[in-house]
Parts: structure tokens; sequence; C-alpha cells
């Protein structure tokens, strides 16, 4: 007996050795069910309760672990799912800190870092792009991330911009190939596009590789859902019901204008303005651009409205850092060149 198992355990291969970083706390963290919805737990409690370093070592915490592995189950079954209550749920009914996590997720789900990934995600990006409505009502809704904290605040609308900025990004190019030769699409006796300004807008993107890198997966896209938009079936029905979605309103530039008004405030602290707010407002002013764009272009209109002219004057001349400043005058230089729609 005793010599059958010494020749069974001579044989058999030994048990790979656990790799070095699926021990990392951040791995383990991510891959348990209830690290990371703990830790963000922390976090509000900390935010509610004024303490400040509880507060950071939670947010920390997540910021330098990989996303969570069953957050990016729940994301991913809500952004394939054709109603859009999963998605709302998740963007509404957790704390803050949850949500502004679910958020980052999501933008890491759809624009991974890896160029392997970032084709292997093109599923998601579809969906994503087909949950633009719900995306662009978030950046108006006072009732998202209410009462969040500026840092929570600040990574949450960071990502939830970018989202809505690839999604406008790919519906302003698929109004270009629903309109190849003319200078219209109308959709109904109310609405009309203006796709030679709209193709104008589309050019102006800033040249940075991020940008550019944008640029071309919403182009990829677009033609995707130009495609799905020939066949028959639920696709392109859900393809169909975005192209007759009614684009960002004025209450969207509005907010935009507003968010970015907010973050561009310097800190009582260090009376600068925050790093990653300079980013933020950066990408605001690129999607005020685009809604501009898709509604038309009515750039006279928003003049002499007495909010603007006030959120302006600061952004461009009374904000201390020049990276606002700077950023907020191209895009307005950009709509100028549009003649005012």
């Amino acid at each position: 007996s005793s010599n059958e198992s010494s020749s069974d355990s001579s044989t058999s291969s030994p048990p790979l050795p656990p790799t070095p970083e699926h021990a990392l706390p951040g791995v383990l963290f991510s891959q348990g069910s209830w690290y990371i919805p703990f830790i963000l737990d922390l976090e509000h409690v900390g935010i509610t309760k004024g303490h400040g370093p509880l507060t950071e070592a939670a947010h920390l915490l997540t910021q330098i672990s990989p996303a969570h592995k069953q957050t990016m189950e729940k994301l991913s079954e809500a952004l394939l799912c054709r109603d859009d209550s999963k998605l709302r749920d998740m963007l509404y009914g957790p704390a803050p800190p949850t949500v502004a996590y679910n958020v980052e997720v999501l933008y890491s789900m759809v624009m991974p870092s890896s160029d392997t990934r970032l084709e292997r995600s093109r599923s998601f990006q579809l969906a994503c792009v087909k949950k633009a409505p719900l995306l662009v009502q978030c950046l108006s809704d006072k009732d998202f991330l209410n009462n969040a904290a500026p840092h929570t605040r600040r990574v949450g609308y960071l990502a939830l911009v970018r989202l809505a900025k690839l999604s406008l990004f790919t519906l302003g190019h698929l109004f270009e190939i629903l309109a190849p030769d003319g200078a219209e699409v109308t959709l109904d006796k109310d609405f009309r596009m203006d796709v030679t300004i709209l193709r104008e807008a589309l050019q102006t993107v800033p040249n940075h590789s991020c940008e550019l890198i944008v640029k071309a997966i919403a182009e990829k896209l677009a033609n995707a859902l130009g495609e799905q938009v020939m066949t028959a079936g639920e696709e392109s029905e859900s393809v169909s019901s975005l192209v007759w979605w009614r684009v960002p309103t004025a209450a969207t530039v509005r907010a935009l204008y507003a968010l970015a008004y907010s973050v561009a405030q310097p800190s009582e602290m260090s009376g600068m303005v925050h790093p990653d707010d300079v980013i933020l407002v950066r990408e605001c002013m690129e999607v005020v651009t685009i809604c501009m764009a898709l509604g038309g272009g009515h750039l006279e209109a928003l003049l002499h409205e007495s909010w603007w002219q006030d959120t302006a004057l600061y952004l461009m001349i009374d904000c201390p850092n020049p990276q606002v400043r700077v950023s907020c005058a191209e895009q307005l230089l950009a709509m100028c060149a549009w003649g005012g729609g």
C-alpha cells in the first residue's frame, strides 16, 4: 500500500505555484464578493461623519484595486439589457461613493487601457452608445451624485462625461453616415439637423492622443450601428430609437457649464484648481461643443443667456488656472467657426 502511494506521488505533477500577483491585497479585494462594497461603505461613513482620514484611505483603496469582479458582472448585465432599469438602479440607487465607483468601472470596461482588450470591448461600447439617453440625462439630473463629496463628484463625473462624449461623437458620426450627400437630416417636422455644422464639429477634436483614440473608436462604432440599421430585428429597432432620440437639449449644455464652473473654483487651502478638475473642465467643454453641434449649433441664442455670460466670463477670464481658460476659449472659438448656427 505504501509502495503504491509513493509511486502515485512520484508520477503526479506538482501543483502550480500561485503567482505573486494573485496574493496582492488589491487583487484579493477585487475578486472577493464583499471587500470593495465594504470599503465603499466605509468611504460613505467617513464622508457623512466628516472623518477625513477614513474617507481618504477608503477612497485610495478602491482606486488602487482592480475593478471589482461582481460589479463588472452586474454592469455587463445592465449594459446588454434592452431595458435601462438595471443600469439606472446602479447609477441612482446606492450611496454616492458606490455610484461614482460604478461609473468608473463602466468606463474602464468600455475604454480599457490595452489595445487587445479594446477590441474585445466592442459589444460593451455599442451597448454604451445605445444607453446615451440615460447617460446624458445623468449630466443634468440634480439627483445624480446628489450631496456627494468633492472627490466623489470629481471621479464620478469625469467618467460619466467621458462616456457621454464617446456616445455623442458616435451618434454624430452615425448622422454623417445617414446623410452622406445632404446638408440636413430631417427626423420630423420640428427637428432638422445641420450635418454640415456637425461635420465641422467632429473635425475640431483637440489633437491629443487620447482624443484621437476616442474619435477613431466613435467612427468604428458609428459604422457598426449604421450596419445594424440596415438589418431587421431588435438591433435595428434599438439603433432607430437612438436616432430618433431628441439629442442633448439646452439643459444639458447648461448643466455642463455649471459643472465646469463649480469644479474650476480654486481650493480654499491651496488656492489652486485640482489637476483632475482641470481635466474635467476640458472634457465638459468638448462635450458642450458636440452637444451644440448635434442641436443645430445655435450659438447666438446661448450668447444672450445671462447665466452663460457670467459662467463664460469666469471660465475664460477670471479663473486662476490658465489651462481652464484656454480649454474654454478653444471650444468657444470652435463653435464660432460654425457661423453661429
